[in-house]
């Protein structure tokens, strides 16, 4: 057997790492050199580990990084909602804008169909159907949906993103061999879920492909976009843009006759919902845009 290895990070501990070669799961430490460099080491990474000693002794190119969670060389990413945690948009909206910064397709779940009224499942498909590459409706716990998330995890590397509570590790026990997670209970005062995934871990997948599971999140920060080219990452308000008066326009205080976008809110063409938080997330990127070199 050779002493280096290639193989994948799957869990990092305590400053040394889970890795995943061909035939066996090592822990390794992180070898002085790639800290002297301040390389980080992210759930995802493909290394060249020494199997003698057990360390990490290269870190490989990656394909992509995702921000939050730090994730690298991803495929695709499954947001789960459910009616219960409320659900949070603004945190969705972002997790896509970092999916389409990195060549990531996103992919919407909406869990808890057991117990989702029609507004819930309505109200989402509005605001995501032309935003997302495909939508899901399922039940973790009737087994609703499950075989069509089975199908489209062959063969990728699959990220699972959440608010705590909306049935993760309800999925993962599902779908994954050898894997039971600790399922959270969802807090009755204040209707938010507890979170039972403490770090990032990929998991194989029964039907192929890999899933790695990240902890529940109240926030998200993204790397600072210029203002002025936000709308190119949602696909339901670029569309409007070719329709406005001047190419500088930023879709925010316009008139109707001048603005494409804000015609498309006014006629009910542009999900006025998924506008606001637009709106909101552009003055956000104008005040740290203005502080970059500050």
């Amino acid at each position: 057997m050779s002493q280096f290895q290639k193989g994948k990070i799957v869990k990092i501990i305590n400053g040394s790492a889970i890795v995943k070669l061909q035939k066996q799961k090592l822990e390794c430490a992180f070898r002085g050199k790639l800290r002297a460099q301040n390389q980080t080491i992210l759930v995802g990474d493909y290394v060249e580990c020494d199997v003698n000693n057990s360390t990490i002794e290269i870190v490989c190119k990656r394909e992509n990084q995702l921000l939050r969670p730090p994730i690298a060389n991803v495929d695709q990413v499954l947001i789960v909602l459910a009616p219960k945690p409320k659900p949070d948009f603004f945190l969705v909206d972002q997790v896509i804008i970092n999916s389409i910064q990195n060549d990531v397709k996103p992919i919407l779940i909406l869990n808890k169909k057991d117990i989702s009224d029609e507004y819930f499942l309505r109200d989402a498909k509005e605001q995501y159907g032309e935003v997302v590459s495909k939508i899901i409706e399922t039940s973790f716990v009737d087994n609703i949906g499950v075989n069509k998330i089975k199908k489209l995890l062959k063969g990728k590397t699959t990220v699972l993103i959440g608010q705590s509570g909306v049935g993760k590790s309800t999925l993962l026990n599902l779908i994954c061999p050898d894997v039971k997670q600790e399922v959270g209970e969802l807090s009755k005062k204040i209707e938010r879920g507890v979170n039972t995934t403490r770090s990032s871990e990929i998991f194989d997948v029964i039907s192929g492909g890999e899933i790695i599971d990240t902890p529940g999140f109240s926030l998200l920060s993204l790397p600072n976009i210029e203002p002025s080219k936000l709308a190119s990452f949602y696909a339901d308000i670029e569309k409007f843009t070719h329709d406005c008066a001047y190419s500088t326009c930023d879709h925010i205080r316009k008139k109707a006759y001048e603005c494409g976008v804000m015609r498309a809110v006014e006629n009910g063409k542009l999900n006025p919902k998924r506008y606001a938080r637009y709106v909101e997330l552009y003055n956000m990127y104008k005040i740290e845009w203005a502080k970059r070199y500050k």
